[in-house]
């Protein structure tokens, strides 16, 4: 307690002594009355002196509670020595048996409890080439700078022994190939990609091979309509090369080729051309100088479908020398008035028959083409 609760204590109990004496003196109060007071102010002054005493020491506990504990000196840590070895160009083993790493180091291990130095030396560098090499087994020597790299990580770390005697790790890690292994390896790798890009052309190669050889040249047909899928407007031309393509076709089925005049005949020039849209094969001449009125023109569509199918006689040919009378047919329609050939009169012949005998003697041959143009 302080001084002032010892000063308020003191002041009860004189209080509690003094009041029943002057009470019993001056007002004449009974003496055993004034003795039970006194003692009463007395035990009174002593519980409420406990109390206070309490109360003080309750709060001297909590004040000292608040206060932060006394800072304790930070121990000085103990250097533990650590020593190193230097690992040159050992061989570790790769995925592939007959390439190798060539592997160095620096390893550097501390003892956790006593031991030799050598004994220490060797385990540290048994730790180091154990660990190093589970780890390049499983990657491949193509790419040892990538290996490398993990490994450094992979040793970085602290680790002890199986039996508990050093703490090892490495630094300064480097892993390189042989100059003989990295010119092997980079031929490999040129072969394979080789060999791909062949494997991709001659897959290529074979199905260009069974298109052309199944579908395009299976039949004379299939090699015209193939020809005109490359050009639509390129009739007259397809027809030109219709001897060509059967010669195509037979020689892809093995069969005998044709004639040497089917195939090397050149087309006889049009007497309307490709441009008027309106083919029609030449009437070739006569031996006696008369022109053949009664012969007729070949119909260019039926001639088409014919040198394609022959004289087969097939749905199949309908259908396609309706198709390419339809493509005729519109490309007829798309000319000017002035390029659509005149129908001749019913009366009247193509050719008339006329000798050069009956012409006047200053009047010249005319040839075929200028007898359709200058009808009599």
């Amino acid at each position: 307690m302080t001084r002032d609760d010892f000063v308020a204590l003191a002041a009860m109990a004189a209080g509690s002594v003094l009041l029943p004496v002057l009470a019993a003196t001056g007002l004449g109060w009974n003496t055993w009355l004034c003795v039970v007071l006194g003692a009463a102010g007395l035990v009174t002054t002593v519980l409420i002196g406990r109390r206070m005493a309490y109360q003080r020491h309750q709060e001297q506990l909590r004040a000292a509670m608040r206060q932060p504990p006394p800072m304790q000196p930070e121990p000085v840590p103990v250097e533990v020595p650590n020593y190193s070895s230097q690992v040159s160009t050992v061989p570790v083993p790769t995925n592939e048996a007959d390439y190798h790493f060539m592997f160095s180091t620096t390893v550097r291990w501390t003892h956790l409890r006593h031991g030799s130095t050598a004994d220490a030396e060797a385990t540290a560098r048994k730790v180091v080439l154990d660990r190093t090499c589970a780890l390049t087994r499983v990657w491949p020597p193509n790419n040892p700078a990538f290996t490398q790299i993990q490994l450094a990580a992979e040793l970085g770390i602290r680790r002890p022994d199986p039996a508990g005697v050093v703490e090892v790790w490495a630094d300064t890690v480097s892993l390189n190939l042989t100059d003989e292994d990295r010119d092997r390896l980079a031929k490999l790798a040129t072969i394979r990609k080789e060999k791909l890009v062949w494997e991709h052309e001659r897959v290529f190669e074979v199905s260009k091979r069974e298109y052309l050889g199944n579908d395009v040249l299976s039949t004379p047909g299939n090699a015209v309509v193939w020809k005109l899928a490359q050009d639509y407007s390129q009739i007259v031309k397809t027809v030109d090369l219709i001897p060509t393509l059967r010669a195509l076709t037979a020689a892809a089925n093995d069969h005998e080729l044709p004639e040497p005049e089917l195939t090397s005949q050149p087309s006889p020039e049009p007497l309307i051309t490709e441009e008027n849209a309106w083919y029609v094969e030449p009437e070739p001449p006569s031996t006696n100088g008369f022109h053949d009125g009664s012969a007729t023109p070949t119909d260019p569509v039926e001639a088409f479908v014919s040198g394609v199918f022959g004289d087969e006689d097939s749905g199949q040919r309908d259908l396609f020398a309706d198709q390419v009378a339809t493509l005729v047919d519109k490309h007829r329609r798309t000319l000017p008035p002035q390029t659509q050939p005149e129908e001749p009169p019913a009366d009247q012949d193509l050719h008339p028959a006329d000798t050069v005998d009956d012409l006047p003697p200053d009047t010249p041959p005319t040839s075929p083409q200028e007898d359709l143009d200058d009808p009599q």
